[in-house]
């Protein structure tokens, strides 16, 4: 589970693009710049999981390499759910 340390509109688990919007909305931002700050912020996150590579170190097992093929899996699935 991914839980946030302080609710936010109301949840602290499974928050999407709306309830941030609407978090910055409640707090007097623009929608247009919750907007394009989500969107940089998710365009940068994206870039930096797509330079992720596990290092090439001698005798690494196929375990671990398929777990950290699996977190990243995990980290592309939750940035597609933002564009």
């Amino acid at each position: 589970q991914d839980r946030m340390a302080l609710m936010l509109d109301g949840k602290d688990d499974r928050l999407g693009r709306a309830n941030f919007l609407r978090m910055a909305t409640t707090a007097g931002i623009p929608a247009h710049a919750a907007n394009t700050a989500m969107d940089e912020l998710t365009a940068s996150l994206s870039a930096g999981v797509a330079r992720i590579a596990l290092p090439d170190v001698p005798n690494v097992d196929a375990e671990l390499t398929t777990k950290f093929e699996q977190m990243l899996d995990i980290c592309r699935a939750r940035l597609r759910a933002w564009e």
